[in-house]
């Protein structure tokens, strides 16, 4: 689990998010993809809710199946969120 893992795996996985934003077109994926980077940026849950609009628990499915699927593999559009 990336939440275990050294500073270095976070930011790496932050660098890959911002990656994604930057050339994903479906908003829906990079909103959700946004609220990955912001928690891993150690940015409060609801925080996050509230200024992405979403529930506490779609952030937290989101972050869960990032970190099961990363998107090296399978893209974050469709590990499951």
């Amino acid at each position: 689990m990336l939440s275990l893992q050294t500073l270095p795996a976070k930011t790496k996985a932050i660098e890959e998010l911002k990656t994604f934003i930057g050339i994903e077109r479906d908003t829906r994926q990079v909103k959700k993809a946004l609220a990955v980077k912001l928690i891993y940026q150690d940015y409060g849950y609801e925080t996050i809710s509230g200024i992405l609009e979403v529930s506490l628990g779609a952030l937290s499915k989101w972050k869960q199946a990032y970190e099961r699927d990363d998107l090296s593999r399978s893209g974050i559009s469709s590990c499951g969120i």
